[in-house]
């Protein structure tokens, strides 16, 4: 008897610290998934594009940042990560490029876009923060005409 209330005890136990753990880690990477976008931004509009749209959604579709310069329509996918993980270039798979392809056509659709000197692009901007306590500044790519 006491045995199983010992096991149900260190279940319990085990269960709120994973949760806990994992609400932690979401925490984390929605934190550092918007001060990612934050800082493509800041990029982009330092190099001349006006941002038109910041997580645009389209039921389960979100586009992270549309930004305009000229007659080009640019829709950025931001991807952010602590510098000693792998590339996040490597996260946008074929899979992602679908589904942002089909959010810009809502997009497009929604705001009447059907100019024909209009030029759509999709650019990849990544962002590799700073790991652990190391000061210095995240480094930033931006991959124009990604995909």
């Amino acid at each position: 008897m006491l045995g199983t209330a010992i096991r149900m005890l260190a279940g319990k136990i085990a269960f709120y610290w994973l949760a806990r753990r994992s609400l932690l880690n979401q925490h984390d990477r929605h934190h550092t998934g918007r001060r990612s976008e934050q800082l493509a931004a800041f990029f982009l509009r330092s190099q001349g594009y006006r941002i038109v749209a910041r997580n645009y959604r389209a039921g389960l579709l979100e586009l992270d940042l549309v930004a305009v310069r000229g007659w080009e329509l640019v829709f950025v996918e931001v991807k952010g990560t602590a510098s000693g993980h792998a590339d996040p270039l490597q996260q946008v798979t074929p899979a992602k490029e679908r589904l942002l392809r089909k959010a810009a056509r809502h997009f497009l659709r929604d705001h009447g876009l059907h100019d024909p000197r209009i030029r759509v692009r999709f650019d990849v901007i990544t962002v590799r923060w700073p790991q652990g306590e190391q000061e210095g500044r995240p480094s930033i790519r931006h991959y124009a005409g990604a995909f």
